[in-house]
């Protein structure tokens, strides 16, 4: 699983996930969430 920052929401994390030639999204947080306790 990788995140990154999204562009024009700077409080936001993207996470995915690359299989095969694809990209899953798994979730869309808020930075100042518990980001241990979502995953």
């Amino acid at each position: 699983m990788r995140r990154t920052p999204i562009s024009n929401f700077p409080k936001h994390l993207l996470f995915y996930r690359f299989q095969a030639e694809e990209i899953f999204i798994l979730r869309v947080v808020h930075g100042a969430r518990d980001l241990e306790r979502l995953f």
